[in-house]
């Protein structure tokens, strides 16, 4: 979760703190809860990167978020949240559902996904995150997956997924990368054919 937090900054973007530990757990876990592969790169300070992702069928890895039951628990955790007037505790329930409704329109989630990948800032630029997504492309392609697709936003590095050969399939503005950045919520959903 460090990691995560470094990379997107919850703890700096989002207030009260009940929120951004909540929203970084969220993310975290809820990303390894849609997921059926998950690698790190680890090294003399612990990991360095990961990357977690769909991939194929067969049993997905189970957090707090999972199934039902962990939908129940977001919810709830979310309404009961200090700190936070009950109108912004909807806006965010509304802003999710419009971010993951856009992001729909423009390709279902389906095939191989990569629903979280980061690296820590000191590791950045040592081809841990090659590493990591050659594994995940190696790994799609085994299963017969033709095609990987990634989501990312404009505030992101996104360049990382340009060089290695991803094209963008479509473009859509996200409520909720709004509310969190603060910026445009240009957001972009990524493919590459394997």
């Amino acid at each position: 979760m460090a990691i995560v937090d470094e990379a997107w900054g919850f703890s700096e973007h989002l207030q009260p703190p009940a929120l951004a530990e909540f929203a970084l757990r969220l993310y975290t876990a809820g990303s390894l809860a849609g997921s059926r592969f998950a690698a790190v790169t680890a090294g003399e300070h612990g990991v360095d990167a990961l990357l977690f992702g769909r991939a194929g069928s067969g049993e997905r890895f189970r957090t707090e978020f999972s199934g039902p039951s962990g939908r129940l628990r977001t919810l709830r955790t979310l309404l009961t949240l200090r700190g936070l007037a009950i109108g912004d505790k909807l806006g965010w329930i509304r802003d999710i559902t419009r971010h993951e409704s856009r992001r729909a329109r423009i390709q279902p989630i389906g095939h191989g996904e990569v629903t979280l990948f980061a690296a820590a800032k000191a590791a950045r630029g040592k081809g841990y995150g090659r590493r990591l997504m050659d594994a995940y492309v190696d790994h799609c392609r085994g299963l017969g997956i033709d095609r990987v697709t990634l989501e990312t936003d404009v505030e992101s590095s996104y360049g990382f997924y340009d060089h290695y050969g991803f094209s963008v399939v479509g473009e859509f503005v996200s409520p909720m990368n709004q509310r969190f950045s603060g910026g445009s919520g240009r957001s972009f959903v990524y493919e590459l054919h394997l």
